[in-house]
């Protein structure tokens, strides 16, 4: 197929192996193609590194001004985010796996703090580390977004149910016993280092904010 697509630009990663083809099965691949085509690795970690990645891209493509012009409007929502978060900075856990529990890597951290939370057990600008449950229960987050990779929303609520029936420590943290709770889809919105990492931060503020007022 690529052969067939005859691509001038490949765009890649090296983020993860697990989650979507790697840099060297690309370049193993693009070898055997007669094109040459260029190559680039993309591996942004945080919304700042994504903003960067697109103007990129934008040069890569001579889309520079369609470029511009989305990144200017992703800041513009960036900074009403900052003026709309949640005022009272709650304690936040994201778990971007759940059997293990995997922490907030990259990004993630940095959209919690757009949204007004405080992130727990959070390595930003890292990779997702697993968590221990004890550790978990000694932070006892005000809330729990649970995005695993790859995961849609369906799927998610099912990891949750999971973690009802398997984890004896989950019922007993405040988040659960609260209902702060937050399912989101991974796949759709935590997962991929693109311009919808914006729309998760507005999910989550939105989430947090509608918690305070029941």
């Amino acid at each position: 197929m690529l052969e067939r697509l005859a691509p001038d630009l490949i765009v890649t990663q090296e983020l993860c192996s697990v989650c979507a083809v790697s840099y060297d099965i690309v370049d193993r691949a693009a070898r055997r193609l007669g094109s040459d085509p260029h190559i680039v690795s993309l591996e942004p970690s945080s919304l700042d590194d994504v903003f960067a990645t697109i103007a990129f891209l934008g040069e890569l493509t001579s889309r520079e001004a369609e470029a511009t012009a989305l990144v200017r409007g992703l800041r513009d929502r960036v900074a009403r985010l900052k003026s709309t978060a949640a005022p009272n900075r709650p304690t936040v856990l994201v778990l971007e796996w759940t059997e293990p529990p995997m922490s907030a890597g990259h990004w993630t951290p940095g959209l919690i703090e757009l949204a007004g939370g405080t992130p727990l057990l959070a390595h930003p600008g890292q990779n997702s580390r697993a968590l221990a449950w004890d550790d978990i229960v000694a932070a006892d987050p005000a809330h729990i977004v649970v995005g695993p990779c790859g995961y849609d929303l369906e799927k998610t609520r099912d990891a949750i149910d999971e973690l009802a029936r398997s984890v004896p420590q989950w019922s007993a943290l405040r988040a659960v016993q609260n209902g702060s709770v937050h399912p989101i889809d991974g796949n759709a919105y935590m997962n991929r280092p693109g311009p919808r990492l914006v729309d998760t931060a507005e999910l989550i503020r939105d989430a947090l904010l509608a918690a305070e007022t029941r």
